[in-house]
């Protein structure tokens, strides 16, 4: 695993890409960067343990803590390996590595339903078939009835779910946050439209 000074110094060296004509678009514009994110230093805000957070209690390391804190922030979206195509940059790699050990490090979830809450998830769901999501899938144990596509999820039981709750270790907006270790695997069981074109999955972890 890398520690904190690996993410220090690839955001210390990266530089953004110059402005390129878009002739598409007939304006100036970034050309696509994965990695972009960095410009916004990140790694160096984070670097700093939240007042509250039950860091010692779990057992995460620095750069675990370093991790989890880019994560519930606002840069959760590059963890996803679903935006990469065919290949995720090592850097990516190296950070969901140690994402998926803070997860691991957070209590199970014993409950009996989680929902999650999204817009334009780039995913066309059908009854009956097995969605393996290809990163941590966020979910939250409270029902906020917002007015997004909405997923009702049965997680296993408390001994074979791979769903924590990342909540016990920061409790970020009081936002109840549990999130399934990447590889968890989901039946979806029905998919009902509902208003303003949102959808909302009802779908059972399995093993």
């Amino acid at each position: 695993m890398k520690d904190v000074d690996y993410f220090l110094n690839e955001e210390a060296k990266y530089i953004e890409p110059s402005m390129e004509f878009d002739e598409e678009m007939g304006r100036f514009d970034y050309p696509y960067d994965p990695l972009s994110f960095l410009s916004q230093k990140q790694f160096s805000i984070s670097c700093t343990p939240w007042k509250n957070a039950h860091y010692e209690d779990y057992g995460l390391s620095d750069v675990e803590i370093l991790i989890f804190q880019v994560f519930i922030g606002r840069w959760s979206g590059v963890f996803r390996g679903d935006r990469y195509g065919s290949e995720i940059p090592e850097l990516i790699q190296e950070m969901r590595y140690v994402l998926e050990s803070a997860i691991s490090k957070a209590p199970k979830f014993t409950g009996t339903v989680l929902y999650r809450f999204c817009k334009d998830d780039p995913v066309e769901f059908k009854e009956g078939n097995i969605y393996e999501p290809l990163h941590s899938l966020t979910t939250t144990k409270d029902d906020w009835g917002k007015d997004t596509n909405t997923y009702i999820i049965t997680p296993l039981s408390a001994d074979k779910t791979k769903a924590h709750c990342l909540y016990e270790i920061y409790n970020h907006g009081d936002e109840n946050q549990v999130n399934f270790e990447t590889g968890a695997k989901f039946k979806i069981d029905k998919v009902s439209q509902e208003a303003q074109g949102n959808i909302c999955v009802f779908m059972t972890e399995v093993e």
